[in-house]
């Protein structure tokens, strides 16, 4: 797959730090998407979209919630999509 950054970021050689607006694009064909997420410190929220519409409950990973909102708390491994291709 192919990924691009829109927004405001700062990349670094080891991590991408988001600010504000930012978003991550991501062309892919996989059984499931996972990013490694920090809130540096803080609860931060996004959203999940595929082709522009929320996930489908099938489509949706373990850390997904209603919407396809994403709440990051603590830096792990977080599964966002479980999309069966």
């Amino acid at each position: 797959g192919r990924f691009a950054f829109d927004g405001d970021w700062t990349v670094e050689d080891e991590y991408a730090r988001a600010g504000d607006g930012a978003a991550i694009e991501l062309a892919f064909r996989a059984k499931g998407v996972y990013l490694v997420l920090d809130g540096d410190g803080a609860t931060r929220t996004g959203r999940v979209l595929i082709d522009g519409r929320t996930p489908a409950a099938v489509e949706a990973g373990a850390d997904l919630g209603p919407g396809g909102t994403l709440e990051v708390t603590t830096p792990r491994l977080y599964c966002l999509l479980e999309v069966l291709y």
